[in-house]
Formats: C-alpha cells, sequence, structure tokens
C-alpha cells in the first residue's frame, strides 16, 4: 500500500511519497526529479515530459504546455484569450471552455484541459506505482491557493479521468510549510509566511504553527502570475531589438517567437548566476540569426513591476492580518522563480532579521508535502507516531454566495474562512403564487452577483403557490477541507429536500462524453461541422429570445430592481456575445419573472 503527492505546475512537475519517516522524490522515466509538463501527440502516441521537449523543436503545432494556466477557465474570459494567442499549438475558443487543437493519430482531435492534465496524472501515477512496486491507494494533488473553485473542479476531474483513485486537493503553499516541519525547520508558536513564486502563479500564505497544528489565517496570490511572464517581458523585448534592427515583423511566425522563448527561459535560469546570459538562435528568421546579450539589470528592468505585485500581495495580507511585519518568524521560499536574484533581494530588505528559509530545493517541496499529507490523510495516520498528531486547517480564498432577488450578491462564506465550513441563508419567494424558486451560486466579492463567477444554478421546484414572502427556503453552503462546494436546499413548508453537489453535477455525462471520445476514432469533418452548426443555432436562438425578453421587461423599468436587473443583464450581453446556451438560459430564466 502506497501513497504518492504531486505537485502538477505550469512548468515543471514532480512526485514524491514517505517512506520509512522521511521524503523521497520519485524520479520520472529519464532520472529527472521533475518534469516538464509538456505532452507532444505524434502519430503513434503521446509523449510526456524531456521527450515532449525535444520533440516540440520538430513539432510546435502539437506539443502542449501551460496547460494548467487555462484550465477551468471561460474562453469569454480576456486573460484565457491573451493567454491562448501566445501558444504554438491551436486553441479553440467556441465554445465555454477552451479546448485544445492537435493531430493525433493521423486525425483531428480536440482535448479539454482536463484530458491533457489526466495524462500526465495518469503517467505519474503509473511511474509512481512501478518505482515502489506497489499500488498506489491514496493521492494528494496541489493546488495553487488562489486557484478558484471551477479550476479546483477542473483538477478533481482530471485526478477522476486519470483513475488516480482517492484524491484530495491541498494548497501548494500549506504543503510546503508540511515539508518544512518535516524537516524540523519550523519553531513551535511561530507565525510562518509562504511566498511560493512558481512558473505560472503566485501565492503567499500566512499561517500559525502550534502543537503540530497548521492554521492558515490568510491567503492571497494571483493565477496569472509567474516565471513564464517573466520569460514573455524578455521575450518582447529581445524581439523587439531583433525587428529593429531587421525591420521585419515577427508577430504572426509562431514557430519563431516558440524558438526565441524557450531561449530566453534559458537565458533567465543563467541569470540567477551570472551577470549576463547570451540568447543565441540560428537561423532565427530565415537565413539570419539571432545573437543578443542579456544583462541580469535589464532583465530586472523589464520585470520590476511584477516582482513588485508580488510584495504589495504579501504587505496587504499582512496587514489585512493586523499583525506587523515584525511578526513572522518564519519565511519559506518556494517556486523555482525564487532562485531570482532580485526576488530574494526584496525579500531580505522586507525582512531584514530573518533568515530566508530555502534549504529544501524549491523545485519539488510542494511534491515533498503532499507525500507527507498523503501519508496522514490515506495510509499512516494510524502508524506512524511522526505524523499522527498533526493537523493541517486551511482557509478558502474566494467568497461564495447566492443572488438575492434585486441581484445583490448574499455572501454566505466569507474569504478566508477556516475549511471545512457550513453556512445557511434563509430565502423567501417574492412574487405572489410562485412555484419555483432560481438558486444562482457565484464566487467572488463583488456587490453584485453577475458581476461575479457563476459557479451553477438550479431551480427549486415544488413550492405551493402562496403570497410572496410566505415560503421559507433553507440553503446550506458546505466546503469541505478541499475548497469543493456542496449546497442543499430545503422547502420548510413541505420538508422537500434538494442535495446539489456543484462538483458532480452534470459529470457524469461529462466523464462519459469525454472517455468515450479518448476510446472512439474523431468523427468526420462533416459531422463536426454538423455538430459545431447545432450549438450554433441553439446559441443563436436563446441569445435572440433574452434580447427579445430584454425588450419587453425595458417596459417595466419604473420599478428598481427591475432597472438593476435589466442594466446587469443588458450590459452583459454586449460582453459576451459567444456566451454559452446555459448561461443564456440562466439570464433568460431571471428575466421571465420581471415579465410577468
Amino acid at each position: 500500500m502506497a501513497t504518492i503527492g504531486i505537485d502538477f505546475g505550469t512548468t515543471y512537475s514532480s512526485l514524491a511519497c514517505f517512506r520509512q519517516n522521511r521524503t523521497h522524490v520519485i524520479p520520472d522515466n529519464n532520472g529527472y526529479s521533475a518534469t516538464p509538463s509538456v505532452v507532444s501527440f505524434t502519430e503513434d502516441e503521446y509523449l510526456i515530459g524531456y521527450p515532449a521537449v525535444e520533440q516540440m523543436n520538430f513539432d510546435m503545432e502539437n506539443t502542449v504546455y501551460d496547460i494548467k494556466r487555462i484550465i477551468g477557465r471561460s474562453s469569454n474570459d480576456r486573460s484565457t484569450r491573451e493567454m491562448c494567442e501566445q501558444f504554438s499549438f491551436d486553441v479553440t475558443l467556441s465554445e465555454q471552455t477552451p479546448k485544445v487543437v492537435v493531430q493525433y493519430q493521423g486525425t483531428e482531435h480536440q482535448f479539454d484541459p482536463e484530458q491533457i492534465v489526466a495524462l500526465f496524472l495518469g503517467d505519474f501515477k503509473t511511474n509512481a506505482s512501478t518505482y515502489l512496486q506497489e499500488d498506489i491507494t491514496g493521492t494528494i494533488v496541489t493546488v495553487p491557493a488562489s486557484f478558484n473553485y471551477r479550476q479546483r473542479e477542473a483538477i478533481k476531474k482530471a485526478c477522476e479521468l486519470a483513475d488516480l483513485g482517492p484524491v484530495q486537493l491541498l494548497n501548494e503553499p500549506t504543503a510546503a510549510a508540511v515539508a518544512f516541519r518535516l524537516d524540523s525547520q519550523l519553531r513551535n508558536n511561530s507565525t510562518v509566511l509562504v511566498y511560493d513564486l512558481g512558473g505560472g502563479t503566485f501565492d503567499l500564505s500566512i499561517m500559525k504553527y502550534h502543537d503540530s497544528i497548521f492554521e492558515v489565517i490568510m491567503t492571497r496570490g494571483d493565477d496569472k502570475l509567474g516565471g513564464r511572464d517573466f520569460d514573455t517581458r524578455l521575450m518582447n523585448h529581445v524581439k523587439e531589438n531583433f525587428e529593429r534592427l531587421h525591420h521585419c515583423d515577427l508577430s504572426e511566425n509562431k514557430v519563431a517567437l516558440q524558438r526565441l522563448r524557450q531561449a530566453c527561459e534559458k537565458a533567465k535560469f543563467r541569470l540567477s548566476t551570472a551577470p549576463s546570459a547570451p540568447v543565441k538562435l540560428p537561423h532565427f528568421f530565415g537565413n539570419i540569426s539571432l545573437s543578443d546579450t542579456i544583462q541580469r539589470a535589464t532583465f530586472e528592468r523589464l520585470n520590476q513591476d511584477l516582482f513588485d505585485r508580488t510584495k504589495t500581495l504579501m504587505t496587504d495580507a499582512i496587514t489585512e492580518c493586523g499583525i506587523s511585519l515584525d511578526s513572522i518568524d518564519e519565511v519559506i521560499l518556494v517556486g523555482g522563480s525564487t532562485r531570482i536574484p532580485r526576488i530574494r533581494q526584496m525579500m531580505r530588505e522586507t525582512f531584514p532579521t530573518l533568515k530566508l528559509n530555502c534549504t529544501i530545493n524549491p523545485n519539488h517541496v510542494v511534491a515533498e508535502g503532499a507525500a507527507v499529507y498523503a501519508a496522514k490523510v490515506f495510509a499512516s495516520c494510524n502508524t506512524n507516531e511522526q505524523l499522527s498528531d498533526w493537523i493541517v486547517q486551511d482557509v478558502n480564498q474566494w467568497a461564495l454566495g447566492l443572488e438575492d432577488s434585486r441581484g445583490n450578491m448574499v455572501t454566505l462564506i466569507k474569504p478566508n474562512s477556516p475549511l471545512p465550513v457550513k453556512s445557511t441563508h434563509y430565502a423567501t419567494t417574492d412574487t405572489d403564487h410562485q412555484t419555483t424558486m432560481y438558486i444562482g451560486i457565484y464566487e467572488g466579492d463583488h456587490s453584485w452577483a453577475t458581476r461575479n463567477e457563476l459557479l451553477d444554478y438550479y431551480i427549486l421546484e415544488g413550492i405551493q403557490p402562496q403570497p410572496a414572502g410566505k415560503v421559507l427556503v433553507q440553503i446550506d453552503f458546505e466546503l469541505n477541507r478541499e475548497g469543493m462546494l456542496t449546497v442543499t436546499s430545503s422547502n420548510l413548508q413541505t420538508g422537500l429536500k434538494v442535495h446539489h453537489d456543484t462538483q458532480t453535477s452534470r459529470y457524469e455525462q461529462y466523464q462519459k462524453e469525454i472517455r468515450q471520445q479518448q476510446r472512439q476514432p474523431q468523427d468526420s469533418e462533416s459531422q463536426v461541422a454538423a455538430t459545431t452548426g447545432e450549438s450554433r443555432r441553439k446559441q443563436k436562438e436563446a441569445y435572440i429570445r433574452l434580447k427579445n425578453l430584454l425588450n419587453l421587461v425595458k417596459l417595466n423599468q419604473g420599478f428598481p430592481s427591475v432597472e438593476k436587473t435589466y442594466l446587469e443583464i443588458k450590459d452583459w450581453l454586449q460582453k459576451n456575445p459567444s456566451a454559452s446556451v446555459r448561461e443564456i438560459e440562466f439570464r433568460i430564466e431571471k428575466l421571465s419573472k420581471l415579465s410577468k
């Protein structure tokens, strides 16, 4: 019986286990402790890790990387579109979520980001089982603390598709702190700050460690800030120099830009130990070669505002906790980007009396902590005295709530609530003889519900007709230790209870469709076109119905609540011309109430 911890990173991933009272990093099939988060599709197979990186040099369009940056994201999100434009592989944004388009086994395939991640996770499980010569009975997969509900849900789906078995999610900074505690580097009754700057995300957690309890009290982060963004700044700088010198435009040359990105990433690595680094690419643009030299000072100048943003998030979090910088007893640096000299200088200047704790390799400290936690949760808590008393008390980053009849956000679970947590809200009918109640579930901090992220919605039926306000419905939100949400609605008039598990709703059908796609050959072009055409027809019909309803509701704008909802949806409609049928139907349901 073996348990493992997986740190699936934007650029590199790692795998570890806990045995004989210590952690062991499990190397990949090529002997490396960190595996590039890259998969390449060929005529015969798919490659993962360093073989995929090698294949990228010959086939960039069918090599997928940085998939963590778009998993769980909406196609309508501007930052998603901007990231997809930088990829050398194709991504279609015609549906609600992005889909990766590659040629695989002679035909075109479209994969959800969850499917791509599942390939990595499944490979890690197989590798671990082979290495340990045991079946894997439990896995901890880490996620950025800044990941929202949709992103966490997508990672869980990827774990299901990879057939990992029992799985729990753990925030990356928390996992790092667990690893340092195992290494006896955390003092009792200490306040710990974890600064986690990786390839694609930045996380910051402040926690108290006392009597074997890890109590997270604050988390902050940015899931669009990391080493990849530093690479992009450097790449654009070198690109502009080359274009200016040779009077050319590289904007549409994806192959050249990907080669340049790889070269700039290598230069960034070198600048962590050297004052300058060369960027050289033979035959970069036709017969013209690229040759440039980057000074460390130039790299720092290009990215100083991004470095400063991490500091601002950090100091704001400390202030919000009601503590001072002097109250921090330990500072742990996690993530490959913390090797950047300017980052370490900034942290030393912020905490001049503390020694920065970076003694465990930042590339796999998160995986090691996850492995320790896996042993605690799944296997060794009854047999390993070293772990038996450990308790991890994490928090959520984002507010969760409902939309009331006036369109306001009713927060049930506040940010930084200790997990698990449960909260209850009582709602009443707002119109006479109402027989159904719309319940929309949102995540975010805006006072208007529709300005936040819509996680899911459902209709509570079976309400007996009564005057407005006479029917009382109890709505319970329950967030587990992984940050996964379950919503329960109870009609207190009839006793009818609806258990709505947002993490599994409509997922059985989703999983069936994904696995069917993996087993079956790709549909013919005519079938794909027909399916796409049908989806667009339904979207167009729903869009027209919503616009017609808007015109009808416009006549009732004299009422403040009606006017506010009308303006919200009108604004949303203008900004989301490619919205999914589900999102449009959701707003049709709201407007239908107002038009009666």
